[in-house]
């Protein structure tokens, strides 16, 4: 797997240290930067010609779940990672608070009969929808293909409403990001984030890689709090931006793009929600939603808790992922307001043990969606009460 070309800038690679260590073993040009988070996140200084090598050896390492790496070009921009991710850690060591604009629960009008419209049957239908491709790899026709089955299906669901925009997000590599703007009544208001992403991967090198789980699961999500928006009718007064991101598996690549022009263009945003895996219950895992705590942003977090508490009725926990794990750490970078719901815990290991295989299926989840439920909850609850004050 190789990056399409950045020119002869010098590559940094933001990984885990057990990555870190990987790299360093196998490549003799490679050279550790810094370490951050007590040793717990390497950055890697890589020779451009290496990139393609350093990006094998972390394809190959077993065990590490999604976006597994993040790349900075130059040395300027790695340092501006560095600062960031810095400053988010002594954030959340200090336990600091931060308000944030009117987080006070009262959509429970608008909310409530949307909840008991969510379909099982949806999700599924969706779901099976996305897997039936052979895989959604970022560097393959049949990835290209699963993301324009995405625009088409969003296109469809919102074709009636003139203040719904859907297009392909075009990248330097084949496949592009999906991106809906739902307009809201006042786009002077910072908008909110759902993002989950459209690729897939499969570790063993077989060109079979549904991604049910990992991750349709998100897709289907937001797909059905979209459908429901819909049918309802739902105007907000923020604008809302639903993303189907690309080339996640190879390191958050299209999330952080697209995060950067958001910056770029200065876009404000209130809050970022990731889906991402949502509907594997781990039968020892002893709460049924677990809060990413680390590359997260802590009073958002302490939010989507209330909305758990008033909108799911079910427990939940906290858990770190200990590395940038999905598309939320793209935007909590950038200084968003991030937030990770994830399916089990309280470690990463207590997952789906099939991600990442051709076992991702729906089949090996029974073609059950009675666990994902709770987090199509969660994602709708979130959107509603964020985007409607």
């Amino acid at each position: 797997m190789s990056r399409p070309s950045q020119g002869q800038d010098v590559p940094y690679l933001f990984v885990n240290s057990k990555l870190g260590a990987e790299i360093l073993t196998h490549l003799s040009s490679a050279e550790i930067y810094e370490s951050l988070d007590n040793g717990s996140v390497s950055v890697i200084k890589i020779n451009p010609l290496d990139l393609s090598k350093a990006q094998q050896i972390i394809e190959d390492t077993p065990g590490l779940g999604c976006g597994r790496h993040k790349i900075s070009y130059g040395v300027a921009s790695a340092e501006k990672r560095i600062q960031s991710i810095s400053a988010m850690q002594n954030w959340q060591e200090s336990k600091m608070s931060f308000t944030m604009l009117n987080n006070t629960i009262d959509q429970q009008s608008l909310v409530n009969p949307m909840l008991n419209d969510i379909s099982s049957s949806h999700l599924l239908n969706l779901n099976l929808g996305l897997s039936a491709f052979r895989s959604r790899y970022f560097q393959t026709n049949s990835g290209v293909s699963g993301m324009k089955w995405i625009y088409y299906h969003w296109r469809s669901m919102t074709i009636h409403r003139n203040d719904v925009q859907v297009q392909l997000f075009e990248h330097s590599w084949p496949q592009p990001s999906v991106l809906l703007k739902l307009e809201g009544s006042d786009p002077n208001l910072p908008g909110i984030v759902l993002g989950a992403h459209g690729d897939s991967t499969n570790e063993d090198k077989l060109d079979f890689a549904p991604g049910a789980d990992d991750d349709g699961s998100g897709v289907a999500s937001h797909t059905e709090v979209l459908r429901l928006m819909m049918e309802n009718n739902f105007k907000p007064k923020r604008s809302i931006y639903f993303f189907a991101y690309s080339a996640e598996e190879a390191g958050l690549l299209g999330s952080d793009e697209i995060a950067m022009r958001f910056k770029g263009l200065n876009i404000p945003l209130k809050g970022v929600l990731q889906s991402d895996m949502i509907i594997y219950k781990n039968p020892n895992t002893p709460k049924i939603i677990y809060l990413i705590s680390d590359f997260t942003d802590v009073a958002q977090n302490s939010f989507m808790v209330d909305l758990i508490n008033t909108y799911v009725g079910v427990s939940w926990a906290y858990m770190k992922c200990t590395y940038a794990c999905s598309d939320h750490a793209s935007w909590n970078d950038l200084g968003y307001p991030s937030s990770f719901p994830f399916e089990s815990g309280p470690n990463l290991n207590d997952s789906n043990p099939n991600i990442h295989t051709i076992n991702d299926t729906m089949s090996f989840l029974n073609n059950s969606y009675d666990h994902g439920i709770h987090f199509v909850k969660l994602a709708l609850a979130y959107a509603v009460e964020m985007s409607n004050k």
